[in-house]
């Protein structure tokens, strides 16, 4: 209800909607002058889903460390008050599938251009940083009071949607209507997946209806080509029809090449005077009820802790099937068990998650640690978190942390600084040496 808090910080102001994750409200920061943000709650089902939450607390470690003016920035992961709640910039405006819903007709080519720049720029960022999106779709776009749009969710929605698609066995259509065909068979992905769901949106935005919205879609998207838009140009729809090409080989090599081909395809072109078509299918609204059915996942997941080691050759199915079991029966972190077993080594893990969360691995012990920077931080904070600066570049506070996932710890050390952190992960006993071998703040004499 409004006036909840959340976390003894947020003051529930305004129900916002539903999305793939749960309920969206508007929120006060009482901690920050009463700042307003965006609280995602995540339904029940994903609550009491592990594999769901850890997996949204990877994306959101991910999502972090986008810093663009047309991406909603994504503050931290939250577990308090018995509920699991994601804190994000609020953007005040619309998503372009409830502006697309409202208006009855699609956007006119003029319009979409600008959004389509700003998309591709903020994706191929994304995509330097090593950071797929993997759900653009309309309902994933707002449009602020200045008309520039802004991309949510990077993967958080993903992670959530797989999470209720094994608890409920179905996925909404507004999600696989815009996904890749590699996406929907399990292949690998990179931009060009993205891309492909960038060129769906603006497809849809254009036209007033995804590129395949009819049964059976699921074949349709792996298999058939398809048609132009009866009222743009021929060169328009080329450059759409590329972006949306069945093989990755055969789309753009990025975002912004994409975006550069349709300013250019568009030219000087005055759009036509003829009526731009109604809006009849009910797909567009990409609603969570209308749904497809399936026996079968048609999500790509980043790969896991586990699977990464069994791939590189450090674990065996069976010793990691024993250490799960193990992982189940007790509150600990797989690597943490698979250390106390004796199967791995600290850097061995440390050296994997770095590969799995695109975070780069560092030695403490070839490292020299800015002792100033290091004294940002209490020695409490650095032992309860597992962590320690060890340099200051600009705003950003480069830290050392065991446990890149511990989205709460980050937040502290932010709030506590003053700095935008910027993660390097280290072993755990690095870590500990380093903390034992420095002064901080609040130490006695």
């Amino acid at each position: 209800m409004p006036g909840t808090m959340l976390a003894k910080r947020f003051a529930l102001v305004q129900h916002l909607g539903q999305g793939a994750m749960g309920d969206v409200w508007l929120a006060e920061d009482t901690h920050l002058d009463n700042d307003r943000v965006a609280c995602k709650i995540l339904y029940e089902t994903l609550r009491n889903d592990r594999k769901a939450v850890a997996d949204m607390n990877r994306e959101i470690l991910m999502a972090r460390r986008l810093r663009h003016p047309h991406v909603v920035g994504v503050y931290t992961f939250w577990d308090a008050d018995d509920a699991y709640f994601i804190t994000m910039q609020w953007v005040q405006g619309a998503n372009l599938a409830q502006l697309l819903a409202d208006q009855r007709h699609p956007f006119p080519l003029r319009r979409v251009l600008p959004w389509t720049r700003q998309l591709a720029d903020a994706l191929d960022h994304a995509h330097d940083e090593g950071i797929l999106h993997r759900d653009i779709k309309p309902a994933n776009i707002l449009l602020d009071v200045d008309d520039n749009v802004l991309l949510s969710d990077f993967g958080i929605a993903c992670a959530a949607w797989e999470g209720r698609r094994r608890a409920e066995g179905a996925v909404t259509a507004g999600t696989v209507l815009y996904m890749s065909p590699e996406q929907l068979s399990g292949g690998d992905l990179d931009r060009r997946s993205d891309l492909y769901g960038l060129a769906s949106t603006l497809y849809t935005l254009l036209s007033g209806a995804p590129p395949f919205c009819e049964p059976p879609i699921l074949h349709k998207i792996q298999f058939k080509a398809p048609l132009p838009i009866g009222h743009l140009t021929d060169d328009v729809n080329a450059v759409l029809l590329k972006a949306l090409a069945k093989t990755p080989q055969g789309r753009y090599p990025s975002c912004l090449a994409f975006s550069e081909a349709l300013h250019e395809a568009a030219g000087d072109v005055v759009e036509s005077e003829v009526p731009l078509p109604e809006i009849t299918t009910a797909f567009v609204y990409d609603t969570d009820a209308t749904t497809i059915r399936c026996d079968r996942s048609f999500l790509h997941e980043p790969p896991r802790l586990g699977d990464m080691l069994v791939r590189a050759g450090l674990l065996d199915e069976d010793q990691l099937s024993t250490a799960l079991d193990q992982q189940q029966r007790s509150t600990e972190r797989l690597g943490t068990v698979l250390v106390r077993m004796g199967i791995l080594s600290e850097i061995d893990i440390a050296q994997a998650l770095a590969e799995q969360l695109h975070v780069p691995f560092v030695s403490l012990t070839e490292t020299a640690i800015d002792a100033q920077a290091a004294q940002l931080i209490t020695r409490r904070i650095a032992q309860e978190r597992m962590s320690i600066p060890i340099a200051r570049d600009g705003d950003r506070l480069v830290i050392a942390i065991a446990d890149p996932l511990d989205l709460p710890g980050i937040d502290a050390i932010e709030e506590a600084t003053g700095y935008v952190v910027e993660l390097r992960i280290a072993t755990e006993s690095d870590i500990a040496a380093a903390i034992d071998a420095l002064d901080f703040i609040g130490d006695p004499a």
